[in-house]
């Protein structure tokens, strides 16, 4: 919905769907079929990009998360009950 952005925005606070178990599940899927391509068309060149691609998009989570506390207090409490990413 409008949650969706680019960059790292607090627009609202989704609670729902896959986001009740995996509060990133955006940035796995993304991780998942990077690694899926990967693998499939493996070289080391294929694998350094994968690597830089996982850091920057637990980079980005992190930073996500630090912005969602700050807005909703709520944040908090719903990191209690969601795993991160796995």
């Amino acid at each position: 919905g409008r949650s969706f952005s680019i960059t790292v925005e607090a627009r609202a606070l989704v609670s729902r769907g896959p986001y009740r178990w995996v509060r990133h599940p955006v940035y796995l899927g993304e991780m998942a079929t990077a690694a899926a391509v990967a693998l499939w068309r493996w070289s080391p060149r294929n694998g350094v990009l994968l690597a830089l691609f996982v850091a920057v998009q637990l980079l980005r989570s992190r930073w996500e998360e630090e912005k969602l506390a700050r807005v909703f207090p709520a944040y908090r409490v719903l990191c209690r009950h969601s795993r991160w990413f796995w």
